[in-house]
């Protein structure tokens, strides 16, 4: 069973930043005597158009758009930009805190203890694994001679959430299983257990965050194997691979793959930094339950059934031409699968296999289909709809964890 090791940097992960040689790029924040955190208001509901309330260092406009028709209105309360950055220090101070669960769990455990931040992150987050294994097909090391008395060893990272037992390998469709080691074991015990003893009863999350550094150490020797590609890109997604890459001298790297991999001697030490989510943006919006079910029938009415598919674009249409008449601001699009899916559910429903219709043969088995449905309590009164927009901002606490480099697979 290989060794692994979670390290928690405790002066990072509560009000503090990494500093750990080349790693001591942030300034320290406030220790918890110190800081001065401002409270987040909760997302205020006017009807008044042009409205702007503030509290503390933060500030929240509020303006109410009503089609002439009024068949629609929508609602919309937004953290104006000016505000945002004092929000982001905010969450940026949150206090993370590690909980106290048995080793038999497999799992560490944080939870945060910032009673100015809302409810929904009250929930009981799990930091991530460290997994490496080789740049080859099936996981098996690869390294390229580059002529010049120097070696490239190619090698690929994750870093796991604990909750899948599979990642993907880097060079084809074969699947790595993981190891037990690398997986929550007993999750709802474990989850029983934070919700008993310490009041989070919304399950497990994973801790989010990015990865900041790739290290190898051999021996007492240390590399940075931070590719360039993990600060230019999106590497946010736990379970997936990151290719990663070491050059060295053609001694060392001889030395690494012939002896100090074999022999377990060559560690990974990954630097991941946390981040959080908060909202930037409420939308409500409120329809006309009839007039909204009048323009879906001459959009779609008049046949015994349609396909899902058919049925989604219509809608997509409908609502599309709805919400011109209405000023929306931001993205339309990051809202509009979630307003179709409630529409959908709920002006149709499902057409079973109809006799005689060869057409509907494969409904509710192959193929989904639905139609209006025309009962007379799915047009009365409103359709309510709300968004929450969120971003997400680095918190600047790091967690520290490391494995060790091995071939998961055999050579070719």
């Amino acid at each position: 069973m290989r060794k692994i090791q979670s390290v928690l940097l405790l002066s990072c992960l509560i009000l503090a930043s990494c500093s750990q040689g080349d790693m001591d790029e942030e300034d320290p924040l406030p220790s918890s005597s110190q800081a001065t955190t401002p409270s987040i208001p909760s997302i205020a509901q006017t009807s008044v158009s042009g409205q702007t309330s503030s509290s503390g260092q933060s500030a929240w406009t509020s303006q109410t758009s009503t089609a002439s028709d009024g068949s629609v209105q929508v609602t919309q309360t937004r953290l104006i930009d000016a505000s945002q950055g004092a929000v982001r220090n905010t969450y940026q101070r949150v206090n993370l805190n590690q909980i106290p669960v048995d080793p038999k769990y497999n799992a560490v455990i944080f939870r945060v203890t910032d009673e100015t931040l809302p409810d929904d992150i009250y929930q009981a987050f799990v930091a991530p694994k460290l997994f490496s294994y080789g740049g080859g097909r099936d996981g098996h090391l690869v390294s390229h001679d580059n002529g010049n008395g120097t070696v490239t060893i190619f090698f690929d990272i994750a870093f796991l959430d604990g909750l899948v037992s599979e990642v993907p390998s880097p060079a084809s469709d074969w699947k790595i299983p993981l190891p037990e080691v690398d997986l929550i074991q007993n999750r709802t015990e474990l989850e029983t257990l934070l919700a008993t003893r310490f009041g989070l009863n919304q399950g497990i999350v994973p801790l989010a965050g990015c990865p900041k550094k790739i290290y190898l150490v051999v021996g007492q020797q240390e590399f940075d194997a931070t590719s360039p590609e993990l600060a230019e890109g999106d590497f946010c997604q736990l379970n997936v691979p990151i290719a990663t890459s070491l050059t060295v001298s053609m001694d060392l790297a001889q030395w690494i793959l012939g002896i100090a991999v074999p022999a377990g001697l060559v560690d990974i030490r990954g630097i991941f930094e946390t981040r959080v989510s908060f909202p930037v943006a409420n939308i409500k919006m409120s329809f006309d339950r009839n007039a909204l079910f009048q323009s879906l029938e001459a959009e779609l009415g008049g046949r015994a059934w349609i396909l899902d598919v058919d049925a989604r674009a219509g809608v997509s249409k409908v609502l599309e031409t709805q919400l011109l008449k209405v000023s929306v601001q931001g993205d339309l699009n990051a809202m509009l699968g979630a307003l179709v899916s409630k529409v959908m559910d709920q002006f149709f429903q499902s057409v079973m296999p109809i006799p005689g219709n060869p057409g509907t043969a494969g409904c509710g088995t192959a193929m989904a289909c639905l139609r209006l449905s025309y009962a007379r309590d799915s047009q009365d009164g409103t359709l309510d709809f709300q968004w929450v927009q969120s971003t997400n901002t680095i918190t600047g606490q790091n967690y520290l964890t490391s494995t060790q480099l091995r071939a998961t697979g055999r050579d070719p």
